[in-house]
């Protein structure tokens, strides 16, 4: 399957950095960054900045209906993993492919239990060094991907 459409629930280090490089590769409107309302605003007013130039993020209110993406990535923190869920109800369809960013098996059991197991991919991220303060995130190296199956 191709990825056409990536959606990110969580703009924080790792969904900026990995953002960023979708948005790099595939261009700003075929990423959305979901998030409800008032995040939207304040990213718009303050701005979201990678490595000191501006990220010019599509972003999409959580209540938005739309085609689901192809592919949807959570990089939330843990405790935020429910509300996620529930923001991203209208990014998910048959063929969505479904990753948590969040190392450990717990996320993918709630993603799965939520959306079902079959297009859900099992991964870890490792290897970046993203520090984020405020709307600044600054890396030098992005890290990998890695995916396996639940053992």
């Amino acid at each position: 399957m191709e990825i056409k459409t990536v959606a990110i629930i969580g703009l924080g280090a790792l969904g900026m950095m990995y953002g960023k490089q979708f948005a790099d590769h595939l261009g700003n409107d075929a990423v959305r960054i979901v998030a409800d309302r008032r995040r939207i605003e304040r990213y718009k007013k303050e701005g979201v900045y990678g490595n000191g130039e501006p990220c010019a993020f599509h972003y999409v209110a959580t209540d938005e209906q739309m085609e689901p993406a192809d592919l949807l990535i959570f990089t939330v923190k843990y405790a935020g993993l429910a509300k996620a869920i529930e923001s991203a109800r209208n990014q998910v369809g048959p063929n969505t492919t479904l990753i948590s960013f969040l190392n450990g098996i717990s996320s993918e059991q709630m993603i799965g239990e939520a959306f079902g197991f079959k297009q859900l991919l099992y991964s870890i991220v490792a290897g970046m060094d993203a520090s984020k303060i405020g709307n600044q995130l600054t890396y030098t190296k992005i890290g990998f991907v890695s995916f396996g199956e639940k053992g």
